[in-house]
């Protein structure tokens, strides 16, 4: 496991947790709840594909997504025509995982910013999966 830290200026006390893990922490500490496509504009909302329409698309498609976890596409659309909208947002030469994760990076570090956090942790889970004892999995990972 990676830690991160990265140091904040601040002169206010940190409210870094938006949800808390425990009942306990609920009475003590404030926190925030957002429907999936506010979760979705909070962070895609400044994404730039050269177009507005698939700038909203992409903001919807990941509202849809989070409304549905583990779905696929066309089970978290509402109809053909979205999930074709979908697909083809998908296929715009624009969007790409480098702009996805600069526009997250983005969102995050605003929201860091708002909440005047002193520190936050980037944690990252390094594990590695071995398939190579399973034959029926032949070229998984390559």
């Amino acid at each position: 496991m990676v830690i991160l830290r990265w140091m904040l200026p601040t002169t206010q006390p940190s409210r870094c947790i938006t949800r808390p893990a425990s009942a306990a922490l609920a009475t003590t500490l404030p926190y925030t709840t957002q429907t999936h496509e506010q979760c979705a504009f909070q962070e895609l909302g400044a994404i730039e594909l050269g177009d507005l329409r698939s700038n909203r698309r992409a903001v919807k498609a990941l509202g849809q997504m989070l409304n549905s976890p583990g779905k696929s596409i066309p089970q978290c659309t509402r109809s053909v025509a979205e999930a074709k909208a979908f697909y083809r947002l998908l296929d715009t030469d624009a969007l790409t995982d480098t702009l996805l994760f600069e526009v997250h990076c983005q969102s995050v570090l605003r929201r860091v910013l708002v909440a005047r956090c002193g520190v936050l942790l980037a944690i990252q889970d390094t594990t590695t999966c071995n398939f190579e004892s399973h034959h029926s999995l032949e070229g998984l990972g390559s």
